[in-house]
């Protein structure tokens, strides 16, 4: 669960950072649906939804 939200929180900063490669050509958002699908993934983990 922690892991995912680090994971999702270091991809969206590192991502705003213009860090990751591909970021800097403008941005097509795709690091931040991953970033935030990952925050969700740790909160589906943490509420154990089935």
């Amino acid at each position: 669960m922690f892991a995912l939200w680090g994971l999702g929180l270091l991809v969206i900063i590192l991502n705003y950072m213009q860090i990751l490669p591909g970021a800097t050509d403008g941005g097509n958002g795709w690091y931040l649906v991953g970033g935030l699908g990952s925050i969700l993934a740790g909160i589906i983990v943490a509420t154990q939804y089935r």
